[in-house]
C-alpha cells in the first residue's frame, strides 16, 4: 500500500470519528432541547394553574360577598369544571377549577360547591354533650377540649390543662382560648392517642385525601364495606363536621325583642295578630315572676311556646321577633344546611327529631326556621332555638385547578370570611401533596388534547 492510500484511509478514519462525535453532540443537544422544551411547558403549565387558583379564590370571594349571608346563592353556585381564559390560539380555555365537597345524602359521592362553616358544629361553645355525640369522641378527649378552650387552669373530669402538657418530653402549655383552626385539635389529640397515625384517624378516618368523601379505595383501605350508612358511619373522622370559623352579627334589624319592655313586644304581636290574640299570647307567656337578669326567654321558639302559639302563629311572627343578645354570636347551626350528622350532634335531640327536621326542611322553600316549631314541638324547638340560624357568612372551598393540557394540578382549601366587606381569606392550606381527587379519566382526556364540558358548554368559558 502506497503511503498516498495509507493518508487517504487515515483521512477516512479520522472523516468517520468526526461524523460520529458530530452525530453525538447533535443527539445530546436535541436531546436536551428536547428536555428544556418539555420543562418550559411543564413551568408554564404550573403558572397556568396558579392563576387558575388566585382566578378561583376570587369567584369564592364574589359568591360570598354577595350573598349577604343566604348561603343559598353560594352552596347552589356552579362550581364543577369551571373553564378559565381562553387560548388565543386555538380557542381552549386555558384551564379548569372545581369546588369539591361530599353529597350529604352519600358520603361515597363527590359533590361540587362551597361548604357552609354554620353547617357545622363549632369547637368553641360546644357543649360537652354535643362533642360527645361527634364521631369517635372519649370523654377525656372532649374534657379535654374545652380545657383547652377555656380560660382557666381548672381541669375538667378527665381533661388535661398546663400541668399535664408541660410534663410532656416536648412540653407546651394549655392555650386556654379559642382554638384558631382544626388543626389545631393536634396538640389535645397527640398526648391522648400517643400515635400520629391514630390522631389523622380520628379527624379524617379513612379518608385518606381529606376531601370528605370515601372512595372505593379509601373504604377497602379502611376495611369497611364498599356501602355504609352515612346516620352511623365514622368513616370520615370529626373533620367534615367542626369548624372554628362560624360566627355572626346580631343583627335584629326591624324585629322586636322578646325580652325587651313588655308594652313593645304587646304592640309589635298587635302588628301580626289581632288585639285580643296578641294580649292573651303576651299574658299567657309572661305570666308570673321574672327570673334573675329579667331574661324570660331563651329565644324565640321559647317565647312562642309559652305563648301557646300554633304553628301558623308562628310562621307568621317568627321572623319579627328576637332574643338575641350581645354583637355577635358564635357557633350557631344554619339548620338550613346542616348535614344529618351535625343535627345528631345538638344537644336533646333523638334520631326520630332529625328524621323529623330533615323531612320538614325538604319541604320548605324559603329560609325562615319557623317550621322547626311545628316538626319538633314546642319543647325541643324552644331547647335548640338559641342554638340555630339561618345566615351564613364563612365558607370553606376546596379548591382543584388544573392547566389545559392536563399537566400541572393543584389543591388548596380556603375560608372565606363575608362579615365584612370586602370579603377576606381567613385560612388556606395547600393540600396538593394529597393526590389528584377527581376522576383519572379528567386528567387523560386533557393530556390527550380534550376539552371538558362545562357549565357554560363545551369548551366555554366562566372568566
Amino acid at each position: 500500500m502506497t503511503s498516498s492510500s495509507r493518508r487517504h484511509g487515515t483521512i477516512l478514519v479520522m472523516v468517520l470519528w468526526g461524523m460520529i462525535v458530530l452525530t453525538g453532540i447533535i443527539l445530546v443537544f436535541g436531546r436536551t432541547v428536547q428536555v428544556e422544551a418539555i420543562s418550559s411547558n411543564n413551568r408554564v403549565s404550573t403558572i397556568q394553574t396558579a392563576a387558575i387558583l388566585r382566578g378561583a379564590e376570587q369567584y369564592v370571594l364574589s359568591l360570598v360577598e354577595n350573598a349577604a349571608g343566604d348561603p343559598t346563592y353560594v352552596v347552589d353556585a356552579s362550581s364543577e369544571a369551571m373553564a378559565v381564559g381562553t387560548n388565543p390560539v386555538d380557542g381552549r380555555p386555558m384551564g379548569y377549577f372545581w369546588i369539591i365537597k361530599p353529597d350529604t345524602g352519600n358520603p361515597e359521592l363527590t359533590a361540587f360547591g362551597l361548604v357552609d362553616e354554620s353547617s357545622k358544629i363549632n369547637l368553641n361553645n360546644a357543649s360537652r354533650e354535643t362533642l360527645m355525640k361527634l364521631p369517635k369522641m372519649t370523654e377525656d378527649i372532649a374534657d379535654s377540649i374545652i380545657d383547652w378552650r377555656d380560660t382557666d387552669e381548672n381541669v375538667t373530669n378527665q381533661g388535661a390543662e398546663s400541668s399535664y402538657y408541660s410534663n410532656l418530653p416536648q412540653g407546651y402549655n394549655a392555650k386556654n382560648d379559642r382554638f384558631e383552626a382544626i388543626e389545631e385539635l393536634r396538640l389535645v389529640l397527640q398526648p391522648r392517642l400517643k400515635d400520629a397515625r391514630l390522631v389523622d384517624e380520628f379527624l379524617y378516618g379513612y379518608d385518606l385525601n381529606h376531601d370528605g368523601v370515601m372512595s372505593a379505595r379509601e373504604t377497602s383501605a379502611g376495611g369497611m364495606s364498599s356501602a355504609f350508612s352515612s346516620a352511623t358511619n365514622d368513616g370520615r373522622g370529626i373533620a367534615p363536621f367542626v369548624t372554628v370559623y362560624s360566627v355572626e352579627a346580631n343583627t335584629n334589624t326591624g324585629r322586636t325583642d322578646v325580652n325587651g319592655d313588655s308594652n313593645q313586644l304587646r304592640d309589635a304581636m298587635r302588628k301580626i295578630f289581632q288585639r285580643t290574640r296578641a294580649d292573651q299570647i303576651v299574658q299567657l307567656a309572661t305570666t308570673g315572676p321574672a327570673p334573675p337578669g329579667g331574661r324570660r326567654f331563651a329565644n324565640v321558639f321559647d317565647f312562642c311556646g309559652k305563648g301557646t302559639m300554633s304553628p301558623q302563629e308562628v310562621r307568621q311572627a317568627y321572623d319579627k321577633l328576637h332574643a338575641n343578645q350581645g354583637r355577635t354570636a358564635t357557633g350557631r347551626v344554619n339548620l338550613n344546611t346542616a348535614p344529618r350528622e351535625v343535627l345528631l350532634a345538638m344537644p336533646g335531640l333523638e334520631e326520630q327529631d332529625v328524621d323529623k327536621l330533615l323531612s320538614a326542611r325538604n319541604a320548605e322553600t324559603g329560609t325562615s326556621l319557623a317550621w322547626v316549631y311545628e316538626a319538633i314541638g314546642p319543647q325541643k324547638a324552644a331547647a335548640i332555638g338559641s342554638l340555630l340560624t339561618n345566615k351564613s357568612y364563612q365558607y370553606s372551598a376546596d379548591i382543584v385547578a388544573m392547566s389545559s393540557n392536563g399537566k400541572s394540578f393543584k389543591r388548596i382549601r380556603i375560608i372565606a370570611d363575608a362579615r365584612r366587606t370586602p370579603a377576606r381569606i381567613v385560612y388556606r392550606k395547600d393540600l396538593s401533596d394529597l393526590g389528584w381527587p377527581l376522576d383519572e379519566s379528567i386528567r387523560y382526556s386533557l393530556q390527550q388534547g380534550g376539552v371538558l364540558d362545562t357549565p357554560f358548554g363545551s369548551g366555554g368559558s366562566a372568566f
